[in-house]
C-alpha cells in the first residue's frame, strides 16, 4: 500500500513537471494480462485468502512473480521496464531462496507496526536462517506514518522504474534533463508535426537530437485499422549529435494517421512519438 501511495504521488508530479500523462496512453504494452493476473494473484493471496496451506500460498506467491517475470521481459524496450525488472528479480530471487517469503528484519516489522493474525499467510516475514537476508524488507517507515510498512531493495528499484519511465514517456523537464546530459547518445525526440501540401501525401517532420542520422530511422504506424505499417526517413545531411530533422512522407495524407499511434525505430530501440502538430502549406509555401 506505501509504495502503490508513492507511486501515485509519482504520477501526480508528472504534469507538475511539464509532461502529459496522456502520451502514456501510446505506450503499446505486450501481454498486459500477465501483469494484471500477477497482480490479481498477489491480491488473492495477501488480502482475500490468507488463511489455509501454506505450501499452496507460497507457490501462487512465487508463480505471481513468474508471470510479472513474462510482462516484464516482454516489454524491456521501453524506458523503466528493464530497471523494474530488476528490482523484481531480486524480490524473486530473496523469495524463492527462502521457499517463497520474502525475509524481513525483525526491527524492521517493528517499527512498522507490523504483526499478521495466526494461520494467516504473511508475503513478508521474520525467517530464521534466512538466505539473501540483505534483499528481503530490511527497511520500514514508522508506524505513526500513514500506510506504514517494510520494503526492499527490489522495491525502490522497481519504483524508480516505473515512475522514471513514465517522466520519460511523458516528456517531463527532469526526463528531458537526463536525456540531454546524462544520456547525450540517446535520440531525444523534441517537436513531431505533420504537414499537409496540397491533396498529395503528407510530410511528417521530427525534430530531436541524438547519435542517430535521419536516414537510419523508421517511422512506425499502429493501426487499429489495417495493422501497423512503416515508413523509411527521407535522406537528410544532418549528422549525428546535432539537431535532427527527419521527414517522412505518408501515404494518404493527414488523415491517413488519424487515431493512430507514432513511434520511431532507431536499431533496436522504439521511441513513442508525442501526438503531430497540424500544418498546413499552400502551393507557393510548398514550391519554396
Amino acid at each position: 500500500m506505501l509504495l502503490g501511495a508513492v507511486l501515485i504521488l509519482g504520477i501526480l508530479s508528472v504534469p507538475l513537471t511539464g509532461g502529459n500523462l496522456v502520451r502514456a496512453a501510446d505506450v503499446r504494452f505486450r501481454r498486459r494480462w500477465a501483469i494484471i493476473a500477477a497482480l490479481l494473484g498477489q491480491i488473492v493471496v495477501i488480502e482475500i485468502l490468507p488463511g489455509g496451506s501454506p505450501a499452496l500460498h507460497q507457490g501462487a506467491h512465487l508463480a505471481t512473480y513468474a508471470l510479472a517475470a513474462v510482462f516484464i521481459v516482454s516489454n524491456v524496450r521501453i524506458t523503466g521496464v528493464g530497471l523494474m525488472g530488476l528490482g523484481g528479480g531480486l524480490n524473486l530471487l530473496a523469495i524463492a531462496a527462502n521457499h517463497g517469503i520474502m525475509p524481513a528484519r525483525a526491527g524492521a516489522l517493528r517499527t512498522a507496526g507490523l504483526a499478521p493474525p495466526p494461520g494467516h499467510f504473511a508475503n513478508s516475514a521474520v525467517v530464521s536462517d534466512a538466505h539473501l537476508r540483505w534483499l528481503g524488507d530490511v527497511f520500514a517507515v514508522p508506524s505513526w506514518v500513514p500506510l506504514a510498512n517494510v520494503y526492499s531493495v527490489g522495491d525502490v528499484l522497481l519504483l524508480i522504474g516505473a515512475v522514471g519511465g513514465l517522466h520519460a514517456v511523458c516528456g517531463s523537464r527532469p526526463a528531458t534533463w537526463v536525456r540531454a546530459h546524462l544520456r547525450p547518445r540517446a535520440l531525444h525526440v523534441e517537436a513531431v508535426e505533420v504537414v499537409a501540401v496540397g491533396s498529395g501525401p503528407a510530410l511528417l517532420r521530427v525534430r530531436g537530437r541524438g547519435a542517430a542520422t535521419p536516414a537510419a530511422l523508421v517511422l512506425v504506424v499502429e493501426d487499429d485499422r489495417r495493422g501497423p505499417w512503416t515508413v523509411a526517413a527521407l535522406a537528410s545531411p544532418a549528422p549525428p549529435g546535432t539537431q535532427l530533422w527527419a521527414g517522412f512522407a505518408v501515404p494518404g495524407g493527414p488523415e491517413a494517421l488519424d487515431g493512430c499511434r507514432l513511434s520511431l525505430r532507431s536499431g533496436r530501440r522504439t521511441i513513442p512519438l508525442p501526438p503531430a502538430r497540424p500544418r498546413r502549406l499552400g502551393p507557393v509555401a510548398a514550391a519554396a
